[in-house]
């Protein structure tokens, strides 16, 4: 199958979509080639592969818990002050998702899934098991905002990129485990392989340095 569409509701889509209680709006936009074989919807979901872009825009992700538990974990922190959007209130509005994906056995894959928003900009790299309902992934929050002098405070340095003057520049959470009830962590930039931080790097366009020498950077060296 060879598909496309443009500006597609989310607002109307999801209503086909029963997909729990997340609530999304915008304009979707998608592409690509899918190919599968069986004869049932289990066969299909099971031997699908291909792969499909797709962009969403102007809307508002709301109720979704692995953006909920990431906010938590930042104003545990203190690293925002008030800037933080409410996943279960007034969800978080955006003016892009971006994402080229591919698929295969059931695996949703991506290296480049990319929210951009007023607030920050949000960068995923990793897989999602369709058939098992788990999820593998990385991802970086790039703030747009200036941020306070506090987080050169914090001890958990290695925890965080900073620039010399001590505003934040990246932060790593690993989301891993069931779909519905994923664990999501904070990591060191230094734990998080090459390849996948110059991804980030070539995302957020920023300096190699203060993915790859973050005490430096820290220490103003």
């Amino acid at each position: 199958m060879n598909f496309s569409a443009s500006r597609l509701s989310l607002e109307k889509l999801q209503n086909f979509i029963k997909y729990r209680d997340r609530f999304f709006t915008g304009n979707l936009s998608i592409a690509g080639d899918i190919t599968a074989v069986g004869s049932n919807a289990d066969d299909f979901k099971n031997t699908a592969e291909g792969t499909f872009k797709i962009r969403a825009e102007k809307g508002v992700l709301k109720r979704f818990s692995v953006l909920s538990k990431i906010f938590s974990i930042l104003n545990i922190y203190q690293l925002f002050k008030f800037q933080l959007p409410d996943m279960a209130v007034n969800g978080m509005p955006y003016n892009a998702i971006t994402a080229d994906i591919s698929l295969k056995d059931g695996i949703l894959s991506s290296d480049d899934f990319f929210i951009d928003s007023d607030a920050m900009q949000i960068s995923g790299i990793g897989k999602i098991d369709m058939v098992k309902k788990e999820i593998d992934n990385t991802i970086a929050i790039h703030p747009l905002h200036t941020i306070d002098k506090i987080v050169s405070k914090i001890p958990i340095a290695g925890w965080l990129v900073t620039d010399e003057k001590g505003n934040l520049i990246t932060v790593h959470f690993k989301v891993e485990g069931k779909l519905d009830d994923s664990k999501v962590s904070l990591i060191p930039a230094q734990s998080i392989a090459k390849g996948t931080l110059d991804i980030f790097r070539r995302i957020f366009q920023l300096p190699g340095q203060l993915f790859t020498n973050t005490e430096d950077v820290l220490l103003g060296h």
